[in-house]
């Protein structure tokens, strides 16, 4: 076991160094509106691919012999669902950039199937390896970008190479994927959606109870970008977008350890009728870890080096000492809500929670006057630390009775 968790959190800091990488390049060498809409397009795909599956991952992550007998529409399904929504987004704009969001967006949706079908095989390395694919084809775009610099191309040029960088990578990923994916002699048709009819109605209600609570989770972590975008401008969505280089850290991190280990092995834990407590204290260690460890890891760069780094961004280093706090309290927010808020009826307690955030965040970015980049920081604090306290009044209960009772 120590070997497996070893091998996928190797492949998640090679991954975690690609997605730095990229979004360091992108940050350094494109202008900061090109930089502030390219973080609001990854943020935009970041939440749409969890609209794709409609839910049923969690469902079939418990029930593997039914994921077996329709395995190949499970892979598809959502892929055609993603580009259909990202079609919508060329009727706005029909650019190069636009094109690249929608390759990415398949992409990324191959990639959350292929994690959920190693999930089930309990390939934790395998589901590393998709966990990754996105970074490493950021991190493709972004030499592409660099070579461009270093060639002489001007920056107005790095936004359209970017994008093509995207889609030349996007066009050799998808079929590979499939063809890991999809297995034509077993799994049932392509396009067999039988499995939807053998939900019950309390199925559907837990899965879209369990749907929306994910979706709504990654709407407030990312959904920040787009609202700052529209609200205030692709400049001051540029400094959130260097605070999600270190968050995106973090919440790789998170995603190896919480998502791709210890919530698997909670669920087997359970359905077997065992003691999940010492698989959640655990959990809850490694957190506070990942917690310590990017505050201050954040800290040291913003104190040191991100004043040289980003040179054009006035208050940098001010900026991500303030955003320290906020990506601190995150990892254990998100321990809360998978580990704790994930099961049974406390999922719709979660769901309540992230719809009071999001639409407490959606008000207080349209309604405040960001000024300064100070403004903007300590929004974030203030929302991350709401985010902690609704998860945690929620689960108190819980966490007294069943975890850390005395008795």
């Amino acid at each position: 076991m120590r070997l497996v968790v070893f091998r996928s959190g190797l492949i998640l800091a090679l991954a975690s160094l690609f997605g730095f990488f990229s979004n360091f390049i992108f940050s350094v060498f494109l202008e900061k509106d090109a930089y502030g809409e390219i973080v609001t397009l990854f943020s935009l795909v970041s939440i749409l691919v969890l609209v794709s599956p409609l839910g049923t991952n969690a469902f079939f992550l418990s029930h593997r012999d039914a994921y077996a007998k329709s395995a190949n529409a499970i892979i598809v399904f959502p892929a055609f669902i993603s580009l259909f929504m990202g079609m919508g987004f060329l009727i706005d704009e029909l650019s190069l950039l636009r094109i690249a969001f929608i390759s990415l967006l398949v992409v990324s949706t191959l990639s959350v199937q292929g994690i959920m079908a190693s999930q089930i095989r309990q390939n934790g390395a395998q589901a590393a390896i998709y966990q990754s694919l996105q970074p490493f084809l950021k991190s493709v775009a972004a030499l592409a970008v660099l070579a461009s610099i270093v060639a002489g191309e001007g920056k107005s040029q790095a936004i359209d190479i970017l994008a093509i960088g995207l889609i030349v990578t996007s066009v050799f990923a998808i079929p590979l994927m499939l063809w890991r994916l999809v297995d034509l002699q077993a799994g049932g048709g392509l396009f067999d959606l039988a499995f939807f009819k053998r939900f019950t109605k309390a199925q559907w209600i837990s899965l879209i109870s369990f749907w929306l609570s994910s979706i709504l989770g990654m709407a407030y972590s990312l959904g920040i970008i787009p609202l700052v975008s529209y609200f205030h401008g692709y400049h001051y969505a540029a400094y959130l977008g260097i605070y999600f280089i270190f968050w995106s850290g973090s919440n790789i991190l998170i995603t190896m350890l919480i998502n791709n280990h210890y919530w698997p092995k909670c669920c087997a834990t359970r359905s077997a009728g065992e003691d999940e407590r010492g698989v959640i204290i655990d959990s809850l260690r490694m957190s506070l870890g990942v917690a310590a460890l990017t505050l201050f890891g954040t800290i040291l760069v913003a104190l040191f080096i991100s004043e040289f780094i980003w040179s054009e961004y006035s208050g940098i280093g001010h900026f991500l000492v303030i955003v320290s706090l906020a990506i601190s309290v995150r990892a254990i927010s998100a321990w809360l809500g998978m580990m704790i808020l994930s099961f049974d009826a406390l999922i719709t307690r979660k769901t309540h929670v992230q719809l009071t955030m999001v639409l407490l965040m959606a008000v207080s970015v349209a309604a405040i006057n960001v000024d300064d980049y100070q403004t903007l920081a300590w929004l974030l604090v203030v929302l991350e630390v709401g985010y902690f306290l609704g998860y945690f009044l929620s689960s108190l209960r819980v966490l007294k009775n069943r975890y850390f009772s005395r008795s």
